[in-house]
């Protein structure tokens, strides 16, 4: 289970915004086994490229320019996450779930914008399930609904801080 926080892309930055309108600041996600007991976590910070963090992006979220100062960049974090991905799955083909497709949606543009080799993403960006969309099928749901409202809807409360990445792949 992944998520992705995001700042956007001031519209000073307009050729960057043409192809992609926020950058990934935070990457989140976990591992399950077929069991569905967690095997491993991972959280990383994104240094953005374009832009100095919004004021409405750090208030929801809490990711501060300090504490993005010293993270890497959108390439080398998501090798990192791949590389994670790949190490602790147990079998060579593993699905990714997110909740709505906006995070593989901007994972694809910001490829893109950054003009990174697909070829090295090809094998990551084949199998991801928009859990949202399953969920709100399972219930008989046309109206896709927060995560919060689905963990809700099964009597549970949402675990940890809402808007951080690792905590809404937890939650997912």
């Amino acid at each position: 289970f992944v998520d992705f926080e995001m700042n956007p892309i001031d519209k000073q930055f307009k050729e960057a915004r043409e192809l992609c309108k926020s950058e990934i600041i935070e990457i989140g996600a976990v591992i399950l086994n077929d069991s569905l007991e967690k095997v491993s976590e991972f959280k990383k910070y994104v240094k953005p490229e374009y832009n100095k963090i919004s004021k409405k992006c750090s208030k929801l979220t809490g990711i501060t320019d300090e504490i993005l100062e010293s993270a890497p960049n959108f390439k080398d974090a998501i090798e990192e996450f791949m590389n994670w991905c790949k190490e602790n799955c147990q079998d060579e083909e593993f699905k990714i779930y997110e909740w709505s497709e906006n995070d593989l949606k901007q994972l694809v543009k910001e490829i893109n914008l950054k003009q990174i080799s697909s070829e090295d993403f090809e094998m990551f960006l084949v199998d991801w399930c928009d859990f949202q969309k399953e969920y709100c099928r399972l219930l008989g749901v046309e109206k896709r609904i927060s995560l919060s409202m689905a963990i809700s809807s099964i009597g549970e409360e949402f675990e940890g801080q809402v808007h951080d990445a690792l905590w809404d792949a937890k939650n997912t």
